[in-house]
């Protein structure tokens, strides 16, 4: 994680409540709780915000009128600071 996504995480820690709260400090601290970050991984709203995401947005396949094209896609990453496409695997 960057400085504004521990910022983010460390005052929405302050308005959140029970497990979601104490998940979101496990997270801040050096080295992070992995359990806690698993628990984050199956809620899309927190995990697109400490993960670098992928999502495939096109998709375009040979159809018998199409016979010359070849299958494309197209895939929308959202890559933190610090991070190569080729690390995040969406290359």
């Amino acid at each position: 994680m960057n400085e504004v996504t521990r910022t983010y995480f460390k005052n929405l820690a302050g308005q959140e409540t029970g497990q979601t709260a104490a998940d979101m400090r496990a997270i801040l601290v050096t080295p992070p709780d992995l359990a806690a970050a698993a628990r984050f991984e199956c809620r899309a709203s927190y995990n697109a915000n400490f993960r670098t995401t992928c999502v495939a947005t096109r998709l375009m396949a040979a159809t018998p009128i199409m016979r010359w094209r070849r299958p494309a896609g197209q895939c929308d990453c959202r890559i933190f600071p610090g991070h190569s496409p080729e690390r995040s695997g969406s290359n």
